[in-house]
């Protein structure tokens, strides 16, 4: 039991799982978020003009700090080498963050996070010239494809060793927790400060993600959590939005990971960054 080791390629919609006081505090092996399928590894052959931003993000803990340890891969394009160091058996997937846009340095894709942001790199070059790619048009969901291949070249050709792989298949809340019971969410919400966006169009995004990844990993458990429990929560640890659900969400998917034969159980170093919401 003790020689479980959970990852997480997502956001803080699986993450905060984790923090059920059930689990007893016992955080994942590795955490990795801020990213996409698109931006978290290279085409073959192609050069990584973003390297040299690694040394520009602003310290943080040492192996506590989200932002990061995020940046780090995102920029660096080791976030297939950190799953495969930590040596999962269960690797935990979401598609949440796939909500930013994406910004393009020749072949290199980089997410357009509020880390990235508030990290200052994004006024260095090559950043600083970057091209966005809008995370609805036809250029981004290409990209996405692409990665998505490329995850699947890792598996079988063992850069990630065997282990089981579940998709979290999360959508954005519908409604919203209030005294008077869940209200609807209007279809208009700001996913970063001035940036406006529609949840119908990205719930439909995520609907076609989902297809595409279940088509190239049969072998994933699939866990859906039922609309009626998908609550954001005004009172959530990390501010209100769509994706930051009440507490019966966060146990309900526990539940569900057991019953497929993957508690979330693990061993690793603690997580509390200054931010993973």
């Amino acid at each position: 039991m003790n020689e479980r080791r959970r990852v997480i390629l997502g956001s803080c919609v699986t993450r905060d799982a984790w923090k059920l006081p059930e689990l007893g505090g016992v955080p994942p092996a590795l955490y990795l978020g801020r990213t996409s399928l698109a931006s978290a590894s290279l085409p073959e052959g192609a050069a990584n003009p973003l390297a040299p931003l690694v040394e520009r993000i602003p310290p943080g803990v040492p192996g506590k700090d989200f932002s990061k340890r995020s940046l780090t891969a995102e920029l660096g394009k080791t976030t297939v080498a950190q799953i495969a160091a930590a040596r999962p058996d269960v690797l935990f997937l979401d598609f949440v963050d796939e909500r930013f846009d994406l910004l393009a340095c020749g072949a290199a894709l980089v997410t357009e996070s509020l880390e990235l942001i508030d990290s200052g790199v994004m006024h260095l070059p090559p950043l600083a010239q970057a091209r966005r790619v809008p995370r609805l048009s036809h250029e981004a969901w290409a990209a996405w494809e692409a990665g998505l291949l490329r995850l699947r070249h890792a598996f079988d050709t063992r850069q990630i060793p065997a282990c089981r792989i579940v998709l979290h298949a999360c959508l954005w809340a519908d409604t919203s927790l209030t005294a008077e019971g869940p209200r609807p969410l209007p279809d208009a919400c700001e996913i970063l400060p001035g940036r406006i966006v529609s949840r119908a169009a990205h719930h439909e995004l995520l609907h076609r993600m989902h297809a595409a990844f279940a088509a190239r990993f049969p072998e994933a458990v699939v866990i859906e959590i039922p609309a009626a429990l998908r609550v954001a929560d005004p009172a959530h640890r990390w501010g209100a939005a769509p994706f930051h659900f009440i507490p019966a969400y966060y146990e309900a998917f526990a539940r569900e990971a057991a019953r497929h034969g993957v508690p979330l159980g693990a061993r690793g170093a603690d997580d509390s960054g200054r931010r993973d919401g």
